[in-house]
């Protein structure tokens, strides 16, 4: 949102949670502060969430995401990474919040669609980390 480009290959060596959200979608809203948090705590140079804001107005996301404290790297994704990403869902991309979960040498490991709690965020940062 920064206007520089964000791509996966900048976090060689780090597992990364890429969570698709919008910010009119309540369940995105719920997750935000244990996404805080666990930045807060596993965020680092094995650790990162990476926010791909979809469906909204770049100052609307700016000013959301100055607002609610998000702390990880968020950037405006567009058809082309919803639809590379969506390839890996039998069916395609169709909701949000959507979730990627990708360890250390650059392979997702899973995803889930739904707002999560901080516990099943917790697991697969664990789990991302290790692998």
């Amino acid at each position: 949102i920064d206007g520089k480009k964000i791509s996966i290959s900048d976090y060689k060596d780090k597992a990364i949670i890429l969570n698709f959200w919008a910010t009119w979608c309540p369940p995105y809203r719920a997750e935000i502060p244990d996404m805080i948090e666990l930045q807060e705590e596993y965020g680092g140079e094995d650790f990162t969430f990476i926010g791909i804001a979809v469906g909204d107005k770049l100052e609307r996301v700016k000013l959301f995401v100055e607002n609610s404290g998000i702390n990880y790297p968020v950037a405006m994704g567009n058809n082309d990474i919803t639809n590379d990403y969506g390839q890996f869902i039998e069916g395609g991309m169709r909701g949000i919040p959507t979730t990627f979960v990708i360890d250390k040498k650059g392979e997702i490991l899973g995803h889930f669609v739904g707002a999560r709690s901080k516990k099943a965020f917790e697991t697969v940062i664990k789990a991302a980390i290790e692998k």
